[in-house]
């Protein structure tokens, strides 16, 4: 099923969203039903970011694929699928019931996907027990179950600059929003600049104190400045950290499923 979601904006313009899939397989009410999260959206990628091959074709190299996201999250994702694919194929039952939650906003916040999440709470999630998020890396080639990851708040601090700053020496950081980063030189000045930085957070740090905290220090030390500028920050991303009990029976299982697999 494919989910429409809407995203309004600050001047009350309207952007449609990348739609959510949903798939159900099973309806057994004497199974657990377990939830496959995964998204399709990318990071983006250029050539001269370092790649060897371009990022949007993908590639085989020495048996291994690349390409940008293919490990992030497509390869995770495909891997569900396939295996719910083999249980068909093979006519064979599946332990548990699956459902797929895939998405095209993860790399942006997941805009939207609260939304969708609290309208279909007691609908598609009301028999969900168990939500696995296939979304983390490995740190080398052998199987991990990750257990916790950083959160992240992510800033937009924007300048607005004034048309007499011309007169005054200015510098140009490369990279931020409105500045120029091409080649050559170029001397216009911008009506602003938006900087945009995230901070990972650790357990026991919570997104709204980190906002506070990065708002207030930007704002202080800009009034140090005595600019006639003005400042505007925010905090786009909010996304909190989380720890997981590995000693947590799901944990267990998982780490039986690997040695029985992968040996």
């Amino acid at each position: 099923m494919l989910h429409v979601i809407k995203l309004w904006l600050e001047d009350g313009s309207v952007v449609p969203l990348p739609k959510v899939v949903t798939a159900a397989f099973g309806e057994d009410e004497n199974k657990h039903t377990v939830c496959v999260y995964g998204h399709v959206d990318v990071q983006p990628a250029r050539r001269e970011d370092g790649w060897a091959t371009d990022p949007y074709n993908l590639t085989e190299i020495n048996g291994n694929l690349y390409g940008r996201g293919a490990s992030d999250n497509k390869a995770p994702v495909l891997a569900w699928i396939h295996a719910v694919e083999a249980y068909k194929a093979l006519d064979m039952e599946l332990p548990v019931n699956v459902k797929f939650l895939i998405e095209g906003m993860e790399e942006t916040g997941s805009n939207g996907l609260d939304v969708l999440v609290e309208a279909q709470r007691d609908a598609f999630f009301s028999d969900v027990d168990y939500i696995v998020i296939s979304d983390c890396g490995w740190q080398s080639a052998r199987p991990a179950l990750t257990y916790g990851t950083r959160g992240n708040c992510y800033f937009y601090a924007q300048v607005d600059l004034l048309a007499h700053l011309w007169r005054f020496p200015t510098v140009s950081i490369h990279g931020i929003e409105g500045a120029f980063s091409g080649r050559g030189t170029k001397t216009v000045i911008p009506a602003k600049v938006t900087a945009k930085f995230s901070i990972r957070q650790v357990p026991n740090m919570e997104p709204a104190v980190v906002e506070k905290q990065v708002t207030d220090h930007l704002h202080a030390v800009f009034e140090q400045r005595k600019s006639p500028n003005k400042l505007k920050v925010k905090m786009i991303i909010g996304a909190k950290p989380w720890l997981a009990d590995t000693k947590h029976a799901l944990y267990e299982a998982g780490k039986t499923a690997v040695k029985r697999v992968l040996n």
